[in-house]
C-alpha cells in the first residue's frame, strides 16, 4: 500500500507522468485471505485519503481487482504485466511449485520483484503463535488466533504430504529454475517462515 501511494506521489510531481501507476499482483491460497486483504486495503485507503487529499485531489489512490484462478493452469494475465508479484504461503499447497513460480515470473515485468513466502521445514508454529499473541499490534494478535485454529490442520496436512515446506536451498533452486534472478532468502516470524525475493531480467 505504501509503495502504491509513494509511486502515485512521484508521478504527480514528475514532468512526464506515466499514464498509470505500478501494478502489483498478490496471490493468496484461499478466499478468506483475499477478503481480509481487500478489507485492509479499503480501510487504509479511507484513512489515507483525508491526509493526502491536497496532494492527489480527487484522484483515486488505489484500484483493486480480484479474480479466482486455478494455479495448475496459466494465469489469466499477459506477459510482463506486474511490477511486483507477491505469493504468500501458496507454493506449499501446489502439486507443481515450479510451474507456479514460472508463471509468476512470466507475468512479472522486467526488473520487477518477485516475493515468495513459505514455512521452513520443522517450523515451530507454537512459538510463532506465542510471539504473535505477545505483540502489541491488534492485527498480529488476531492473526495468532487464526493460526492457532489452523495449526493442527497445517501439521496434519504436512505429515500426509498435502503441504510442502521448503528449506533455504530448495527455495533458491526453485526460483533459479523458474528463470528469476538474484534470489535472496530471509528468515522471518520468529525464524519460522522464509521470505524469498528475486528479480526478472531486464
Amino acid at each position: 500500500m505504501a509503495l502504491l501511494i509513494n509511486e502515485a506521489y512521484r508521478q504527480k510531481h514528475t514532468r512526464s507522468p506515466v499514464p498509470h501507476g505500478p501494478r502489483y499482483l498478490g496471490i493468496e491460497a484461499n478466499q478468506g485471505s483475499a477478503m481480509r486483504t481487500q478489507q485492509q486495503i479499503q480501510s487504509l485507503t479511507v484513512d489515507l485519503v483525508e491526509s493526502v487529499i491536497s496532494a492527489f485531489g480527487s484522484k483515486r489512490l488505489v484500484h483493486t481487482e480480484y479474480c479466482l484462478c486455478d494455479l495448475e493452469r496459466p494465469l489469466p494475465f499477459h506477459d510482463s504485466s506486474f511490477q511486483r508479484v507477491v505469493c504468500n504461503l501458496v507454493i506449499a499447497h501446489a502439486p507443481d511449485p515450479l510451474s507456479i513460480v514460472r508463471e509468476l515470473t512470466r507475468v512479472l515485468a522486467p526488473s520487477g520483484k518477485l516475493i515468495l513466502t513459505c514455512f521452513r521445514p520443522y517450523s515451530d508454529l507454537t512459538q510463532l503463535y506465542r510471539n504473535l499473541l505477545a505483540s502489541k499490534e491488534t492485527e498480529n494478535r488476531a492473526y495468532a488466533k487464526r493460526l492457532l485454529h489452523h495449526v493442527g490442520d497445517i501439521l496434519e496436512a504436512h505429515r500426509n504430504g498435502l503441504l510442502r515446506f521448503f528449506d533455504r536451498q530448495e527455495l533458491l533452486n526453485l526460483i533459479v529454475s523458474a528463470g528469476a534472478l538474484k534470489p535472496r532468502v530471509y528468515a522471518s516470524l520468529a525464524n519460522q517462515v522464509y521470505i524469498a525475493v528475486a528479480e526478472k531480467a531486464v
